[in-house]
């Protein structure tokens, strides 16, 4: 019987996967077969992971890419492309967090975050699409997005209390929609909006 989340013929693009959930995301799909691209800005953190993939029998590239910059992007795909192939799945989780109080934040701060979290999503997507539907090739665009980042330390006791699990979610914990979303197991699945968060927006 055909496995539904089968993934060993993707070439998946992981962007933010130098650390935190790109990397955990990066990790779970080429273990389970996935080629997978590994792009951020620190290359000799995505370098490491490479090397791990690699040493554990997985198929990776490193490319660094900068979602913030157009030029950044396309050149970082073609690399991963003439490395890997054509991309299939993209994985859209690169961002960032400003922590400091939102009266505290500056015009620049506000920038970095919606150049970053919003336009770097859209143009690595945009881009991605533009070279999916120029070869009419199927593929998936999972974009990534947080309830909220754990560097409120003062605020963690309420907001457990508030989470029906009575505890915060680890990377782990998005395993399996990652491989639902990478996989054809969500081929019709568009526009879909799959909320892991242990039950914290129902309380």
């Amino acid at each position: 019987m055909t496995d539904l989340f089968d993934v060993r013929k993707e070439i998946v693009l992981v962007t933010g996967a130098s650390q935190g959930l790109g990397r955990q995301f990066a990790r779970v799909l080429s273990a389970h077969g996935a080629a997978v691209v590994l792009a951020a800005r620190q290359a000799a953190k995505l370098k490491a992971l490479e090397d791990e993939i690699r040493s554990n029998g997985g198929r990776a590239v490193a490319v660094q890419m900068d979602v913030t910059d157009l030029a950044s992007i396309s050149k970082a795909i073609d690399g991963a492309e003439s490395a890997l192939g054509p991309i299939s799945v993209l994985i859209n989780n690169a961002g960032i967090a400003v922590e400091k109080p939102a009266v505290d934040q500056s015009e620049a701060d506000w920038d970095a975050v919606i150049n970053a979290n919003l336009k770097g999503a859209y143009f690595a997507a945009t881009e991605m699409a533009r070279r999916m539907i120029g070869r009419k090739q199927a593929g998936n665009i999972v974009n990534i997005a947080s309830v909220l980042g754990t560097g409120v330390t003062k605020f963690l006791s309420p907001l457990i209390k508030r989470i029906p699990q009575r505890r915060l979610g680890a990377e782990s914990d998005l395993d399996g929609a990652i491989m639902l979303l990478a996989s054809n197991a969500s081929r019709y699945m568009t526009g879909s909006v799959v909320t892991v968060d242990g039950g914290f927006l129902l309380n």
